[in-house]
């Protein structure tokens, strides 16, 4: 049987994309659901068939609108009305012939030498399938051309030519594996298995029906599984194991149910009953002839229904019923000739004349046996002719193959000959341009480079002074670092320190002066903070910054920490919480003091009055996790992003409008990347921040 071949896709997805989707999309969505339904469901195959042809002609897209037509045809003589399939054929042939581009012409000869396949005119099906390969070879639509390559497989396999068969099913391989076509691969492979088992070849035949049948399973193609199970009966039964047919037969018949397909259902009902008469059970027999005929229309599929009449005459003479047998060989002899099927009506006069002969009715088994001969001489001459035909086709094919890539290679020769000509001629004249462009270039370059060593000399004299002037700038730069680091940094610790004992004083009793001495302490807090900072970030960026490693213990830096912001918690009624375990690490320690305050100021400056700041810790994988909590104002997710990515950010207003300069958290990620940690931050605006930051228990 010929078949398309697609890719294993999303239905539901595609149905989806429908009403969201441009018409140029919905047609490509439309004959994507059109070939997938192709295998599975013909109703559904032909309302998507009729969806991308009225869209196509309202786009004038021709390709699609054959696609559609094409289609339609060959699902029509699938449900058994040749005559409407006949009439889509010729509409088709009409429209080839006016004015259409190439893409739509590949498509009517793949859909034509289908048809024809369909139809067993295998000369015709190979001349159609010969043209679309050529096309898609052409066009470079690797899809079609893989497929014409599988149809003329299949052409060569029902004539019999096994060799050839297998040739261009292995050339078709490397297409579908190109694409990724398991879809077509699937077919493949049952159809090598299909000709191991007519060369007898069985248990070669059985493997590749068994590689089919998991790619069908694995791309939920139920119709393959059944035919899959269907042909391995067959093997079976070719070997006389019949209980192992039946098997098969039974799995084949529950796939085909489950789609629907009706024409294989005949079939594997028929192949049961026949398997079943060899089993010597004939009730079951009955029983199986019985639903075919009562639930399956098998008027609308002649070589079934032909077969389905040898089976039930085959039940009447195993129960000596030979006129019954009669009459139903009787009914498909005229039904054999009516639909030119020498190879069944051998099989019913063979039949007839038994069974003839078997009642004694020697003239009648005489008659019969005498047009058996007749028709087998005639089908033995005619086939022997028709292969002769076949073959001397084919051989005309290849031989107009190979001479087309002979005169293709002799034209792209000759027009390789005349291009070296062109090209010779024209790079004789371009290099007297070049030459004149050369002469005139360098006199113009060497008057240029007169004046530009002027220019140059000059330039240095101006590089000389500017290098000098930043010179000087670096030590007016140095002076003021050393006057931060010394003269400003040193009075203010000693403002830091007196602040703090004054706020322990006993004799300070006034709350406004308490106010006082509590907002001095954290102004001069804050500018020591930014000083150290500000020194910090100096050295980092100058390479200056190297880390005084030693044994620290955690809680001591932490208990540094809660000492220094005593006075700027009480002035916000911030709850300062530090918990964890006491952890000894090897670090700098003046880098974590200027980290910690850096983090745990920026989350006082943002909470609200009466709110709590937490700083947990604890082990993980050989590193000690800091994490800094605050529930006040938060950040928005381009404020989070900034400093994860980058570790900028840009400076807010507090709760209680403090400032900062917007170095904190830029220079914590710096300190940190050069002791080997690393800070990230957890933030959404109105429900607080989690500060995260790694530290190496050992460098």
């Amino acid at each position: 049987m010929p078949f398309l071949v697609i890719k294993s896709i999303n239905v539901d997805s595609l149905k989806n994309r429908i009403n969201h989707c441009d018409q140029e999309e919905q047609l490509i969505v439309y004959e994507q659901l059109l070939e997938h339904y192709f295998y599975s469901n013909l109703d559904t195959a032909m309302h998507y068939a009729y969806l991308l042809r009225g869209h196509a002609e309202v786009l004038n897209q021709s390709p699609s609108e054959m696609k559609a037509l094409m289609s339609l045809a060959l699902l029509f003589h699938l449900k058994g009305e040749p005559a409407r399939s006949r009439e889509l054929i010729a509409e088709g042939d009409s429209i080839v012939n006016g004015a259409v581009n190439a893409r739509a012409h590949l498509i009517y000869n793949f859909y034509k030498g289908a048809h024809k396949l369909y139809i067993s005119e295998l000369d015709s099906a190979l001349l159609y399938l010969d043209r679309s390969l050529n096309l898609g070879k052409q066009l470079a639509d690797k899809k079609l051309a893989g497929r014409s390559l599988l149809n003329i497989g299949n052409v060569y396999f029902f004539n019999g030519n096994y060799t050839l068969a297998l040739k261009y099913y292995q050339q078709c391989v490397e297409y579908l594996e190109e694409i990724g076509d398991n879809r077509g691969k699937v077919y493949v492979l049952f159809n090598i298995a299909n000709i191991y088992r007519h060369r007898s070849e069985i248990e070669q035949g059985l493997k590749y029906y068994d590689e089919a049948y998991n790619l069908a399973r694995d791309i939920g193609d139920n119709v393959m599984q059944g035919n899959v199970m269907n042909n391995k009966a067959l093997a079976h039964a070719s070997l006389n194991e019949n209980d192992s047919a039946l098997a098969y037969i039974n799995q084949a018949i529950e796939y085909y149910e489950l789609v629907g397909a009706t024409k294989q259902l005949i079939q594997a009902h028929c192949n049961k009953a026949r398997y079943l008469l060899y089993l010597n059970q004939p009730d079951s027999v009955a029983y199986y002839l019985n639903l075919v005929q009562t639930e399956c229309e098998i008027d609308k599929y002649p070589r079934a229904h032909v077969n389905y009449l040898v089976v039930k005459a085959e039940y009447y003479r195993s129960i000596n019923k030979n006129q019954e047998a009669i009459d139903c060989l009787t009914i498909g002899l005229g039904k054999a000739k009516e639909y030119k099927q020498d190879d069944n009506k051998l099989t019913i006069l063979h039949q007839l004349a038994s069974n003839e002969a078997t009642l004694k009715n020697w003239k009648m088994a005489y008659e019969y046996a005498d047009e058996a001969s007749y028709v087998q001489d005639s089908v033995y001459d005619l086939t022997k002719v028709e292969a002769m035909a076949f073959l001397q086709k084919a051989f005309d094919l290849m031989k107009k193959e190979k001479e087309t890539e002979l005169h293709r290679a002799k034209n792209q020769l000759l027009e390789l000959e005349l291009r070296n000509e062109r090209q010779s001629s024209f790079i004789i004249v371009l290099i007297a341009i070049l030459l004149a462009v050369i002469t005139l270039v360098t006199f113009i370059i060497f008057l240029n480079n007169r004046q530009k060593k002027n220019e140059l000399a000059e330039t240095n004299l101006q590089l000389k002074q500017s290098n000098q002037d930043l010179v000087d700038a670096n030590k007016v730069k140095n002076k003021l670092i050393s006057v931060l680091s010394h003269d400003l940094k040193s009075p203010l610790s000693s403002i830091v320190s007196m602040s703090s004992l004054a706020e322990m004083s006993p004799t300070i009793k006034e709350k406004s002066d308490l106010k006082i001495i509590n907002a001095m302490s954290e102004a001069s807090n804050m500018m020591l903070s930014f000083i150290d900072n500000t020194l910090l970030w100096f050295k980092k960026i100058h390479g200056n910054l190297k880390p005084d490693y030693q044994q620290l213990s955690v809680k001591f830096i932490m208990d540094e920490t809660a000492f220094w912001f005593k006075s700027f918690s009480k002035l916000k009624e911030i709850s300062l919480n530090f918990d964890g375990e006491d952890i000894t690490i090897e670090n700098d320690k003046n880098i974590l003091l200027v980290m910690m305050r850096n983090l745990v100021s920026n989350a006082i400056k943002f909470s609200d009055n009466g709110q709590s700041v937490n700083v947990t810790w604890y082990v993980t994988n050989n590193e000690v996790t800091i994490k800094v909590s605050d529930s006040g104002t938060g950040m928005s997710e381009e404020q989070v992003k900034a400093i994860n990515e980058s570790g900028t950010n840009q400076s807010t207003f507090g709760t209680h409008g403090e400032t900062g300069s917007g170095l904190g958290l830029f220079l914590c990620q710096e300190l940190l990347l050069s002791i080997g940690g690393r800070l990230w931050v957890n933030s959404k605006e109105g429900e607080g921040t989690d500060v995260f930051c790694t530290l190496k228990i050992k460098v």
